[in-house]
């Protein structure tokens, strides 16, 4: 009996995470954060003109957000004329990364001249909402009437070392698919990267 009742709390405990954050189709509710280059605030709101929105959960710590970085740069550039916006969030917790700090996520974005939002994730409200696990890890909204629902989350793609090797764009498919008002194929595939440190 005892056997039975953990592999049932275990199923159960498997169940709530695996019901965490948004599921695709989901209406996103709104959120507000700074500008680390520029202090201003960001909300989710003031994209209501826009045709859809990609929230990257990125970090300066892992590794694989640094394989993707560039690639999320030519995205964002490429997408713009189809009124697509990104913005970058990191859900890390300095005191377990010291380099994913305010001050170290202005100055990477300089480096890199992101021309998009990089915003802290202060008591982790964001992603928590979202249901983030990886950094990096994907999430694109459609605006539907000036709300935004989740259309696709997950994977960039399926190879974070080699872009040239890369067979499957999860994320372009998901972004050609959304300006296009098309249905998607694949709606969610998971996260390749490095575990949130909250």
């Amino acid at each position: 009996m005892k056997i039975i009742g953990t592999v049932f709390f275990s199923f159960f405990a498997l169940n709530i995470f695996a019901q965490t954050g948004y599921n695709v189709g989901d209406k996103v509710k709104n959120f507000t954060a700074n500008n680390v280059t520029s202090q201003k605030k960001v909300s989710l709101t003031e994209y209501s003109e826009d045709k859809g929105i990609v929230i990257v959960f990125t970090s300066q710590e892992c590794p694989y957000s640094k394989l993707y970085e560039e690639r999320i740069i030519r995205l964002a550039n490429e997408f713009e004329i189809n009124k697509v916006k990104f913005i970058l969030i990191n859900p890390n917790n300095p005191a377990a990364c010291p380099s994913d700090g305010i001050n170290e996520m202005a100055v990477r974005a300089k480096e890199m001249a992101y021309n998009f939002p990089y915003l802290p994730d202060k008591n982790f409200e964001i992603s928590n909402a979202f249901g983030v696990t990886k950094t990096p890890e994907v999430f694109v909204l459609k605006n539907i009437n000036k709300s935004f629902v989740l259309f696709y989350k997950g994977a960039i793609d399926d190879n974070p070392q080699v872009p040239k090797d890369v067979h499957y764009h999860y994320l372009r498919d998901a972004l050609l698919a959304l300006v296009q008002d098309n249905a998607l194929k694949v709606s969610e595939k998971r996260a390749i990267g490095c575990i949130v440190k909250r």
